[in-house]
């Protein structure tokens, strides 16, 4: 019977780690708890992206900063859950390319995965993937999702399923404008940095001078044949030419990654200094620590996450120290006065425009300081 029961746990080694410790708190009460409990950030990536353009209603949904008078956690996924649901179902209506579309009704774990890649700069391709995975019965070709129906299920295409992540993914950037302001700036200034050549660099909260420069490779096959077997080899020789797809999907995973090592990095350093240091384990966004110094890592995770933005801005500072090394190379910057925007000229003399900074918000990042659920 308590075997069975365990059986039935998701992560079978760490329940049957907190079994074993129940037991031992029940024999001995004293006992010392050494069993580490995890806190886990409201979608790391989009808290950072808040912070960076200083939205409050974006912060309000991922936890960053208390909702006003509500006392319980926003979850972003289940906000976006209805909407995308919404959009599917008059697409199925409206659409006889897509009937099986017009009961689907997705829930909260399967929009998550999507949600959440998406501020890595998951590709289209990357969320029709994710839901053929998760849609997917057993080794089967065959997709099932639940019906508003309830108790009934819907059999998939996988033009249905294309359709599903293309709504999911226009479905984050029409409720959270500031997410596409965002994107569309970082992608455009990786654009315009692989048109002229350049890599992108930006510098980190914690000092760290990163430069941003994937090159092309030129691929070579060659065979070759051993005791009557053929084997086919793919070499690859880097190039001196930028890549500017890789610079273009990488460049907002790889800012937010910076982002979240800054504050880990600072976090850690927090408590190595500290008298009172503790044990800590994290893993990306992920913190974990004994029982006794929950509270304490809370604390310590808001106040750097503060320290991280409380200064300068980084979208500031990220947007002039590429400015200047368009400069280092040589070239100039100027204004169009009729556009109200900076250009370059390279090469074809046609003007290569810089994308503005997108307009900030009114966050309080102090108030961060204030959220009872940043991190759960």
């Amino acid at each position: 019977m308590g075997t069975e029961f365990m059986m039935g746990a998701e992560n079978k080694f760490s329940f049957a780690a907190f079994c074993l410790l129940m037991r031992e708190l029940d024999l001995n009460p004293e006992h010392k708890v050494k069993l580490p409990v995890f806190l886990d950030a409201t979608c790391s990536g989009i808290q950072h992206l808040a912070a960076i353009i200083k939205d409050c209603e974006l912060a309000k949904e991922v936890n960053l900063i208390p909702r006003d008078h509500l006392d319980v956690p926003a979850d972003i996924y289940e906000a976006l859950r209805t909407p995308i649901n919404e959009e599917i179902r008059k697409t199925g209506r409206e659409n006889a390319s897509y009937p099986n579309l017009e009961y689907v009704n997705l829930s909260r774990s399967d929009v998550k995965h999507p949600i959440m890649t998406k501020t890595y700069k998951v590709t289209l391709y990357g969320v029709n993937e994710q839901l053929k995975d998760k849609f997917r019965i057993g080794k089967s070709k065959i997709f099932k999702v639940s019906s508003i129906n309830s108790g009934e299920t819907i059999i998939l295409r996988k033009p249905d399923i294309m359709k599903i992540a293309e709504i999911i993914n226009k479905s984050i950037f029409i409720k959270y404008k500031g997410l596409n302001f965002i994107y569309n700036y970082f992608i455009e200034m990786a654009k315009l940095k692989s048109k002229l050549g350049l890599p992108l660099v930006w510098l980190t909260a914690s000092g760290l001078l990163l430069t941003q420069k994937y090159y092309k490779s030129k691929e070579t096959k060659i065979s070759l044949t051993l005791a009557g077997k053929t084997k086919k080899l793919v070499i690859r020789d880097m190039t001196t030419s930028l890549d500017p797809r890789k610079q273009n999907n990488s460049i907002i995973p790889n800012v937010i990654h910076s982002l979240d090592a800054s504050h880990v990095a600072n976090i850690i350093n927090n408590t190595v200094d500290n008298p009172n240091d503790f044990p800590i384990i994290t893993i990306h966004d992920c913190f974990g620590t004994h029982p006794n110094y929950m509270n304490k890592l809370e604390e310590i995770v808001k106040l750097e996450f503060v320290a991280l933005y409380a200064s300068e801005s980084f979208l500031n500072k990220f947007h002039d120290r590429n400015l200047q090394s368009i400069e280092d190379y040589g070239l100039k910057i100027k204004k169009d006065k009729l556009l109200g925007q900076d250009y370059v000229i390279y090469k074809t003399r046609s003007k290569l425009y810089i994308p503005n900074i997108p307009k900030l918000g009114n966050l309080n990042i102090n108030n961060v300081l204030k959220s009872k659920y940043i991190i759960n």
